[in-house]
């Protein structure tokens, strides 16, 4: 009984009590409002800083500090590890190499390490050649010798910036190489052409060795090429890239040769692991062919060709005349299809009339 006669005195004077006036809701409304005002105890409500960025838009950046360092953007990479991309300018004077990193707060670049090339610079290309988990910057620039470039790796130092006694590397054509790697060992090799009459389609091979003090960093080897096709004299400039073609999770071979008469061509090296390279396909590409792009255009899940044609470009100026974009759709052969036909990526056919 006693359980049964306390909760009906709870009840009676539940009933009793009188319900809250409209003035005390108004009340609490104040006290509420009052406290969402102050900043500090709207972060105890919502402790998350507000998004930069509101939604996908073409935001003016500013300087970000760069337009007040004398010379231009080359190449990008995290040069000092913070996840945040770095900037390599190249100085008015074609020399000097600038190492700039953004400022975590107000995404400023401030230059961090320096170094002048001995001679004009053509290309830099940063990558962990060295196998230490720091980006090195390879250096390609004028030779003394007349259609060759020089080759040297600046090597990255512990705590910052670059070693200046640079590895001198074997020297190329005027034909830029390409970083791949061609064995998968996953050191970054080199293809390219040798100076040579005529000039020798070679692999610079990565064998660095930490332990070894000789700074010997690649080998001259030949390319694991297995076809007939003749020598792809490299074009220069040009649009050589590992890339899939075919579909198969295995880096490619694009290379943009020259032809005798002005003409360009096109060789097309699969990838067949421990095989090597097998020749796929090659061909003409289009009269007046200035670059080749590499993109899904049609969203069919294959990398189709994107070629800029002209009709002439001005040695004086760098300028086209007549330019056009043209597309070569990769079609790639259904699920189960033979082996030997696969190798047939893209199709002279596919060119449009005024592209032959």
């Amino acid at each position: 009984m006693l359980p049964r006669l306390y909760l009906f005195a709870m009840y009676r004077s539940f009933r009793r009590r009188r319900p809250p006036r409209f003035s005390s809701f108004l009340l609490l409304a104040c006290v509420a409002l009052t406290v969402l005002a102050s900043p500090t105890a709207a972060s105890w409500i919502w402790p998350f800083s507000p998004k930069r960025f509101k939604g996908n838009a073409l935001l003016g950046a500013g300087s970000m500090g760069l337009e007040d360092e004398d010379g231009r953007v080359v190449a990008f990479g995290d040069f000092n590890g913070d996840q945040f991309l770095d900037v390599i300018m190249l100085g008015s004077d074609q020399q000097t190499l600038s190492v700039l990193t953004p400022g975590t707060e107000d995404f400023t670049f401030r230059r961090s390490a320096s170094f002048r090339h001995p001679q004009a610079v053509y290309n830099v290309v940063p990558g962990d050649f060295t196998q230490d988990g720091t980006l090195d910057v390879l250096v390609t620039s004028r030779s003394s010798v007349s259609g060759q470039l020089t080759m040297s790796l600046y090597p990255a130092r512990v705590g910052g910036g670059f070693d200046v006694d640079s590895i001198h590397l074997p020297s190329s054509t005027l034909s830029q190489p390409i970083t791949l790697d061609i064995d998968g060992d996953m050191k970054i090799d080199l293809l390219g052409l040798r100076p040579g009459n005529p000039p020798s389609l070679k692999v610079w091979q990565n064998v660095w060795n930490a332990s070894d003090s000789s700074d010997h960093l690649y080998d001259i080897i030949d390319p694991p090429f297995n076809g007939t096709q003749p020598l792809c004299r490299i074009s220069n400039p040009h649009s050589n890239a590992v890339v899939d073609l075919n579909g198969d999770c295995l880096a490619d071979l694009f290379l943009m040769c020259d032809e005798p008469g002005g003409d360009k061509s096109y060789q097309i090296w699969v990838n067949n692991k421990d095989e090597g390279f097998a020749l796929a396909q090659s061909g003409r590409l289009p009269r007046g062919t200035q670059s080749v792009a590499f993109a899904d255009m049609d969203r069919d899940g294959t990398i189709d060709l994107f070629i800029t044609t002209c009709s002439s470009v001005s040695t004086a100026t760098g300028l086209g005349s007549n330019c056009a974009f043209n597309i070569a759709y990769n079609r790639q052969l259904p699920l189960c299809a033979s082996a030997s036909s696969a190798y047939h990526i893209f199709h002279r056919r596919q060119w449009p009339k005024n592209m032959s």
